[in-house]
């Protein structure tokens, strides 16, 4: 059921119940339909902002993840690159000893020489 302004605004005919009597809105149905139109008459233009601010924040979100996708990638590889150098001059090196046990009684030896003198 639609106000009677909708069906002339169509150029419809106005429904007609079995006593011949229009079947257009009436009463607190039509009440509250006007009120609805004023109230989004209002509001309408604060809705259609909020609306845009959302998608904009979607867009924002989306092309904040692609940089940090980027940023990501670009460390990753350079991160891969450095551990790379790290890990082969470690096996490379025929003179360096990586025995902490030996080292750390060679620092215990050095600092028992300090304190005595």
């Amino acid at each position: 059921m639609k106000p009677r302004y909708r069906y002339i605004a169509l150029n419809q005919p106005i429904p007609l119940d079995e006593n011949g009597n229009e079947k257009v809105m009436k009463g607190v149905s039509l009440f509250r339909a006007l009120v609805w139109h004023v109230m989004f008459f209002f509001s309408g233009p604060k809705l259609s902002l909020l609306k845009k601010k959302l998608e904009s924040k979607k867009q924002d979100k989306h092309d904040f993840e692609g940089v940090l996708d980027l940023f990501f990638e670009s460390t990753k590889s350079w991160l891969v690159a450095e551990t790379k150098k790290v890990i082969v001059s470690v096996l490379t090196d025929k003179e360096l000893d990586l025995d902490v046990k030996e080292q750390v009684s060679v620092a215990t030896h050095i600092d028992s020489l300090h304190v005595n003198h």
